[in-house]
């Protein structure tokens, strides 16, 4: 049973279960004070019924009657013919609870009677003879020291009747506001609801694939609060799961160029290898193969060592300390080996600290300066400048060379991409140098930023904190 259907069931249980306990309160309260009514201005009818009983024996004519009986059968007589009808349904008693005058209702038999006069003068006895309901009193009389009993019925059947009728009108009144309080309760359950009728789409859609699905309740409630929480979690499921579909498909990437890496100089490797294993070929030919063979066993082994770094750093965490800019400016100047026609300008410092690893910097630099001096700069020079800030220092590495296209720079730190392919080969190029140098910019706390043109040149810049901010 769906969420909806339930509340509007239990909403209208619970209007059920109200309404007829109120209505029958209602009802039952009602015909309990009509009954008291009754009872009480029966039992002052029962008093004057009494008073003109005591009244006539006063004033009886006694010349005919030989015994008390007689003069009190007579008076009950007389009662009864000066008495309305409605008022003439009383029974006069004797000791022995004979009937000396009887106008009761014939349903009513001389057991009810009996058990009127046993229950004394303030209570009252409910039969139902004939189809009516009656309520019989009794009140006892003292003549002449002999005691007898007026025994009345008083028709009370319209009580009955009245809360017969009001029943009647409150069952179906009640099953008419039960058929529209289950119609309203559908109505406002599925209204109430719709929010939650929209989460559970939005999840199924998003269970199967559409990641980019949001709900965007403008609810003030707390079920558009879950709403809106579910679309933060949407929204984090959806970034999750573009994060590992880049992941996959970067290490996709990563292994087929990596795979295309090996296998290109190892089949020619091979088929050198077998030329001089056979030892065929020209003495040039043979004299090609082993430089071929040497210069790309060389360059496998630079690819093996750029890799396994490129994995260590993957893993590491690296602690920062101030070093002097003028100390790596140095270190990177040693570690270059250039050719006579390509000059690097290193720029002068002013005993700025940064916070770097010495290393891991220098081989930053080193890298950055390679692939400078492979664009081949027209000018023949390459040059680095550092511009401090308040808090910073950012440093650029310039060459004039060939430059990138705009879709070369959204791709150039990935593992294994060489915008100038046959360039890259020529020299000896695996690709991993500018990957290097974005993971070891990102421990850094920084990144790389390119701006190339082609036949105009590129710029490569990155800022480090200064070693001041150590503390």
């Amino acid at each position: 049973m769906k969420f909806a259907a339930k509340m509007a069931l239990s909403m209208v249980a619970l209007l059920g279960i109200l309404l007829a306990i109120g209505g029958y309160f209602m009802i039952d309260q009602n015909y309990k004070v009509a009954l008291q009514i009754a009872v009480r201005e029966n039992g002052n009818a029962q008093e004057k019924q009494k008073y003109a009983l005591q009244s006539a024996l006063l004033s009886a004519d006694t010349q005919d009657v030989f015994t008390l009986d007689q003069m009190v059968q007579k008076a009950g007589d007389a009662l009864a013919a000066t008495s309305t009808p409605t008022q003439n349904t009383f029974a006069v008693l004797t000791k022995g609870y004979a009937a000396l005058t009887n106008f009761l209702p014939t349903g009513i038999s001389k057991a009810q009677q009996f058990a009127a006069v046993q229950a004394g003068d303030e209570n009252t006895i409910f039969y139902r003879a004939q189809d009516k309901t009656y309520q019989l009193m009794a009140s006892r009389l003292t003549v002449k020291d002999e005691g007898y009993s007026l025994v009345s019925a008083f028709d009370i059947t319209p009580l009955y009747a009245a809360r017969a009728m009001q029943l009647s009108l409150f069952y179906k009144l009640y099953a008419a506001l039960m058929l529209a309080a289950a119609l309203l309760s559908v109505l406002v359950s599925s209204v109430l609801t719709h929010p939650l009728q929209a989460l559970n789409a939005a999840s199924s859609r998003i269970a199967d694939g559409a990641y980019k699905e949001r709900i965007c309740s403008k609810c003030g409630d707390e079920i558009g609060e879950v709403s809106r929480h579910f679309d933060v979690m949407a929204a984090a499921v959806e970034e999750k799961v573009h994060m590992l579909e880049l992941s996959v498909q970067q290490r996709e990437d990563f292994i087929g160029a990596f795979t295309h890496e090996l296998k290109t100089p190892m089949t020619a490797m091979l088929g050198y290898a077998a030329l001089l294993q056979k030892n065929e070929g020209t003495p040039q030919m043979r004299e090609k193969a082993i430089r071929y063979i040497h210069s790309e066993t060389k360059r496998l082994e630079i690819l093996s060592q750029k890799l396994l770094m490129l994995l260590q750093l993957s893993d590491e965490k690296i602690v920062l300390a101030p070093i002097l800019l003028s100390e790596i400016f140095e270190k990177t100047k040693q570690t270059l080996q250039t050719a006579e026609e390509i000059e690097i300008v290193f720029p002068e410092t002013h005993g700025e600290t940064v916070l770097a690893d010495r290393d891991l910097i220098v081989d930053l630099l080193y890298n950055l300066v390679q692939n400078a001096m492979h664009a081949k700069p027209k000018d023949g020079k390459v040059t680095l400048t550092c511009e401090s800030a308040e808090k910073s220092v950012m440093i650029s590495v310039k060459d004039s060379g060939k430059g990138m296209t705009s879709d070369a720079l959204t791709h150039v730190t990935q593992a294994f991409y060489r915008a100038d392919k046959s360039r890259a080969n020529a020299e000896n190029g695996t690709g991993l140098g500018l990957a290097l140098c974005a993971k070891i910019a990102e421990l850094h706390g920084t990144k790389l930023q390119f701006e190339s043109a082609v036949d105009v040149g590129t710029t490569v810049c990155f800022t480090l904190k200064t070693g001041k901010d150590a503390t």
